[in-house]
């Protein structure tokens, strides 16, 4: 089975949801398989902007097309939606290797001072 980033955060969303202990070095070990594996949805958001972007500028081309219209017709387009949940999808891996570095520098604190 290949591992992808949606892999490890449906893994991590199961811990949670079962109220598993998540050790320090899993945060971590998670949080770097995951950040190397997130340029695949960077690389897809790129794209889908620049689609995006083409398609906007087409559109301006278009007689009587004001820059308000044509924004709502790329915010009507399925893959302005994509590019917006890709976007979530990367802000989600963001916060969670920011959780994981923090809860390892907590839980190694915690670990020594005891």
């Amino acid at each position: 089975m290949t591992i992808t980033a949606i892999h490890i955060i449906e893994t991590m969303k199961k811990y949670v949801e079962e109220k598993q202990p998540i050790s320090p070095a899993l945060w971590l070990d998670a949080s770097l398989k995951i950040n190397i594996l997130r340029s695949d949805f960077d690389d897809k958001y790129f794209e889908l902007e620049s689609e995006l972007a083409i398609l906007k500028s087409d559109l301006l081309s278009e007689p009587d097309m004001s820059v308000a219209k044509a924004d709502t017709l790329i915010k009507a387009n399925p893959k302005y939606l994509e590019m917006r949940k890709i976007g979530g999808k990367i802000k989600q891996i963001e916060e969670m290797i920011r959780i994981a570095k923090k809860y390892s520098s907590l839980k190694d604190e915690e670990y020594r001072t005891s």
